[in-house]
């Protein structure tokens, strides 16, 4: 368990890592951003959710305000998207100076103006939809095979609708079906954009929209990964912790979780891609380049801010490594401390099973010894009921007897459940039919053994290997309990003994009809010291020693009870060969 927990935490650590890097190679061209949300009367707006330019998205204060930082410089025409429903964005103004927005939004007279319920996913290419991931207003969504999306925040018709690693080649706004149906094709930027370049005055700012399409695009799916992993960590507690979950929810989690981690490694696929992507232009363009001196000092010049950045990264690496190494030597500690924990704790459990051996040893002495003064009690008892006339007397010298028999009564069960513990197990073919019927010729004298009619259902030729004696041993304490305990106010009394084979399994049933045991008991049932019935006279030891037996076999004993119906005892046993 110990070392299970330590690789997740390495998983986790890893990820985590991989997240760092990427979005510190994002953040290149990064901007601080200060804005403020005003309707068309001048009041200031709060809970609106804004984006610019692919910046991650934040919610206006109270006051109206924001902040945010922007994957890459602010240039005009600035790209502001906004959620708030019943809302649509108006105006848009940006003082350069100060890197400061003003934003208009405009209250719609139906709040359900244009809304959309759902994003339907459609092209002439052969895409499989499922679990692409569809970003809109900067809500992560997965496509279902179909490439139906269902939408759980507010949207409308001119929400921002981003996909990464594919193309918008349309977008259809159905109103009636409140569903927006985008046409889309696997991304082709590489081509488009060399193909775009056909003089040297073109080419500054082609090199730089290359850059910075790619690195958008790495950012949103850097941070659509951080939110399925987010997710997948809920998905996952809920299934440990919750525990009042119905298979089926648990089976439709699952399921979820599968296609949560399916659109992970999916997106780890597109980061690569559009990573490659990015080298394989960079290394046609610099065979562009070669070719035309302009072009080649222009290439140059970004080659170096390239490499400067490189540099910079390298150095902001370095400081993390340090970091991480910390970290997995922290995490190294925990393991060794773990081990030591491990070690203790395999101590502790060696001492406390050589106290319960000490103890066994000190019980079978003790009952041996106790056994010899009540047997000489009992026997005095006996000679002073012959000799004793007084009634008086001779009550005080029953109730003697009486209490001397149920204390060797507890003595015989103490002895017996230290040969069970002792006892090395001795397998040998059983018939279980013979052995049944052997326990219940042993007890025919016992009271009330007459009055119970008992019904055995097995196969006569079925053999199976166990310990005869301790099976025995459940055998007869089953039954013997069948007998005390039977229902003297019915017409019949009755014991049905069943014994078949399932699969690689040996199941013995023991069901009456006798007085039965009420279901407040059954967890207690076979506790040590437990009686169900307060007028027993046993030592509630009984049913403990069954079970223990039962397990010294390698099985499991289960009850089933209604008070004053049935009871039924289910012992399951292992095949042996």
């Amino acid at each position: 368990m110990l070392s299970f927990r330590v690789l997740t935490m390495a998983k986790c650590f890893l990820q985590s890592l991989l997240i760092i890097i990427i979005g510190t190679a994002t953040n290149v061209y990064a901007s601080d951003v200060r804005g403020i949300i005003k309707d068309e009367t001048g009041n200031s707006v709060a809970g609106v959710r804004i984006s610019i330019d692919g910046s991650d998205y934040v919610t206006s204060a109270n006051d109206g305000t924001f902040s945010l930082v922007t994957p890459k410089k602010i240039e005009m025409p600035v790209k502001v998207s906004i959620s708030k429903f019943g809302y649509e964005l108006k105006e848009v103004t940006y003082k350069e100076d100060e890197n400061y927005i003003e934003i208009i939004i405009s209250k719609l007279k139906d709040p359900n103006q244009g809304k959309v319920n759902q994003v339907l996913l459609r092209s002439k290419e052969n895409i499989a939809f499922k679990n692409i991931i569809v970003l809109i207003d900067g809500n992560t969504y997965l496509a279902n095979r179909e490439g139906k999306v269902n939408i759980n925040k507010w949207a409308n018709y001119n929400s921002e609708i981003i996909i990464p690693g594919y193309d918008i080649l349309g977008k259809t706004y159905k109103k009636d079906e409140k569903s927006i149906i985008v046409d889309i094709k696997i991304s082709s930027i590489e081509d488009e954009i060399l193909a775009s370049i056909n003089d040297t005055s073109d080419y500054k700012s082609d090199f730089d929209k290359i850059f910075k399409q790619f690195e958008y695009e790495k950012k949103l799916l850097t941070e659509s990964n951080r939110k399925i992993e987010l997710e997948i960590t809920y998905v996952i507690n809920k299934l440990k912790a919750d525990s009042t979950l119905t298979p089926q929810q648990r089976e439709e989690l699952k399921q979820y979780l599968s296609e949560l981690e399916a659109a992970y490694e999916s997106n780890k696929a597109t980061i690569q891609n559009v990573v490659e992507k990015k080298y394989n232009l960079i290394f046609k363009l610099k065979m562009i380049i070669e070719q035309k001196d302009s072009i080649y000092l222009v290439s140059q010049q970004k080659l170096l801010e390239y490499q400067k950045q490189k540099e910079m990264l390298e150095v902001e690496y370095k400081r993390k490594l340090k970091f991480y190494g910390a970290i997995i030597f922290l995490l190294a500690v925990i393991v060794v401390a773990g081990a030591i924990l491990l070690r203790i704790i395999y101590n502790q459990k060696k001492i406390i099973e050589e106290q319960n051996q000490k103890m066994d040893a000190f019980v079978y002495k003790a009952s041996h010894e106790i056994k010899g003064p009540l047997h000489s009690m009992i026997g005095l008892t006996d000679l002073a009921k012959k000799d004793i006339k007084d009634n008086t007397a001779l009550s005080y010298i029953e109730m003697i007897a009486k209490s001397a028999q149920k204390q060797l009564m507890t003595v015989n069960d103490l002895l017996h459940l230290s040969r069970v513990k002792q006892m090395p197990l001795n397998l040998k073919l059983i018939n279980p039919v013979q052995l049944i019927q052997e326990v219940i010729q042993s007890l025919s004298f016992k009271d009330g053994f007459s009055r119970l009619k008992i019904n055995i259902k097995c196969d006569e030729n079925m053999q199976f290997h166990s310990d005869e004696k301790i099976l025995y041993s459940v055998i007869q304490n089953l039954i013997e309990n069948s007998i005390k305990y039977q229902d003297t106010s019915k017409q019949d009394s009755l014991l049905n003994i069943e014994v078949k084979k399932i699969n690689h399994s040996i199941l013995l049933e023991f069901t009456d009809n006798g007085l039965g045991i009420d279901k407040i008991h059954h967890k207690k049932l076979f506790d040590m010291f437990y009686k169900a019935n307060e007028h027993s006279e046993g030592s509630g030891l009984g049913l403990y020693i069954v079970k223990l037996s039962v397990e010294r076999l390698g099985g499991t004993i289960e009850v089933n009870s209604e008070h004053n119906l049935f009871t039924k005892f289910s012992i399951s046993l292992p095949t042996r060969y």
